[in-house]
């Protein structure tokens, strides 16, 4: 067999870094196959750099890559790279179709200099790139005339500070696609800061457009006639429309839906109940309520939604996020103030062992900052019963439950929901004997690395949270820091 038909016969089987690192070793036919411009037209190197999270190892790995492809390259995936992988791209991207690149280090200086050395590039996704300002975006559109799809996701913007703040508006990033990318027919600008202005100049000016994604703009209002010309794309996801969504638990993209009892059988209940606090920015740390968790479904400041009966909200910031484990009615990307989330509980029970814990996520109290996480609605009397049951046992290890204000993009000032039920860890010893607290960065690294409990390896956990924020636009420091360094932790031991 030829090496270019090996070449694309296993170009589609094998991950580009499996292939670039131990392809050439099996046998002298694969080895000839690793080196065929034909097995790096089409690149994916997306998940190794997310798991090598160093912008100047993925910068190096592109220019190797562009090295071997000999100027055929058509499609590149990677995250995290800097203006060097940009300016190697740029030495072989006649070709080049779909540019992903999500959360890069990417200049504005860089995308000027180099976005005329791809004039075949159709699809591009800048999202999370910081560094690219409406200066990149713009010599994207003048250079790349072919640019069919852009995907800019962006982080939500801090909540205004003050009572009086007004809000951010930024029209020049809208404004830059509208004027210059005139063949767009599918575009996501989510969290953007534009307004009905920028808005406007992108209905009006890319006339072919048919998919627009602008969740989290909450400058828009869509007066006048624009409310009816975005409703009129094939394709819209309106500002404030799936923060709030109306589904069941079973229809999401994470993982596990309804409550399995038998799952968590083996496990049992924790020794003594969970007490039950209500905390707010207005009460004091430690202020002690009677609480149901539940609230009255009035349309209102305290459930949302219409109907007359009670609900149930629960916040997750750990696996809830990306697993919840339960039926629910809808839920709500949300944060919580004055907590953060830390590695910091130990776990004996699910991704740990009595012998060697591994550590999961709490919240830890700190006035003035915020938790990023989602809040589930939960309607029926039935699955509340069977949720409040499930959450008992899944989160026993957690001492604390208190009832807090969620705030949105949104509502970002007054609580979109009132008394959103949380398990957390305390740092009470006598009342959490799980609790680890906190350690150098290298030490919970080298601890989560080796972890491993019934429901998996601790890392896993941990990349998982990490995916599962990102999906919802969130950029939590800590767990990155710590992504990061198990990473490192699992190449240095892999290397001995």
């Amino acid at each position: 067999m030829s090496p270019e038909i090996l070449a694309l016969i296993l170009r589609d089987r094998l991950p580009a870094d499996e292939i670039a690192r131990g392809l050439a070793a099996v046998c002298r036919a694969w080895r000839e196959a690793a080196a065929s411009p034909d097995m790096w037209g089409d690149v994916d190197i997306e998940a190794w750099c997310r798991r090598v999270n160093c912008r100047v190892k993925a910068d190096a790995t592109v220019r190797r890559i562009v090295a071997r492809v000999q100027g055929m390259l058509r499609r590149l995936s990677a995250y995290r790279v800097g203006d060097a992988a940009l300016a190697y791209l740029a030495s072989s991207g006649k070709l080049l179709n779909v540019l992903q690149i999500p959360m890069s280090e990417i200049s504005d200086q860089a995308v000027e200099k180099y976005a005329e050395c791809f004039p075949a590039l159709s699809v591009l996704d800048i999202s999370n790139c910081l560094k690219i300002t409406s200066r990149g975006i713009e010599a994207v559109g003048r250079h790349c005339k072919l640019l069919v799809q852009l995907k800019r996701n962006m982080p939500p913007p801090p909540p205004p500070q003050g009572n009086n703040a007004a809000p951010i508006v930024v029209e020049d990033e809208a404004l830059a696609v509208a004027n210059t990318m005139q063949m767009l027919k599918r575009l996501e600008l989510p969290y953007g800061l534009f307004s009905d202005i920028g808005l406007d100049a992108i209905l009006t000016k890319c006339p072919l457009l048919c998919t627009l994604d602008i969740l989290g703009s909450l400058n828009v209002r869509l007066d006048g006639d624009i409310e009816d010309r975005f409703c009129a794309l094939e394709s819209f996801r309106e500002p404030w429309e799936p923060e709030y969504a109306e589904y069941s638990s079973s229809d999401s993209d994470y993982e596990a839906g309804s409550f399995v009892r038998a799952q968590f059988e083996p496990f049992t209940r924790s020794p003594g109940p969970i007490r039950e606090v209500r905390r707010s920015a207005t009460l004091s740390h430690h202020t002690p309520v009677v609480s149901t968790g539940e609230i009255e479904e009035d349309g209102g400041g305290g459930g949302g939604g219409g109907g007359g009966g009670m609900v149930m909200w629960v916040f997750g910031y750990g696996s809830l996020v990306w697993n919840p484990g339960f039926a629910y009615d809808a839920r709500l990307v949300g944060f919580v103030r004055d907590y953060r989330r830390v590695f910091y509980q130990g776990s004996t029970d699910h991704r740990g062992t009595p012998e060697f814990p591994g550590r999961t996520v709490t919240l830890e109290h700190q006035p003035g900052s915020t938790c990023w996480g989602v809040a589930y609605k939960i309607s029926k009397e039935q699955d509340k019963e069977t949720a409040l049951e499930y959450l008992e046992v899944r989160e026993k290890q957690y001492d604390e439950k208190v009832y807090l204000d969620l705030y949105t993009d949104s509502s970002p000032k007054t609580p979109a929901v009132q008394n959103v039920m949380v398990y957390l860890a305390t740092t009470n010893k006598e009342a959490n004997e799980n609790y680890l607290g906190p350690a150098p960065l290298e030490e919970m690294a080298k601890q989560i690395y080796l972890a491993e409990g019934p429901t998996g390896p601790n890392k896993e956990y941990l990349f998982k949270l990490e995916d599962a924020l990102n999906k919802i636009g969130v950029v939590d420091q800590h767990v990155l820091d710590l992504a990061k360094a198990v990473r490192e932790y699992s190449d240095d031991m892999l290397s001995k």
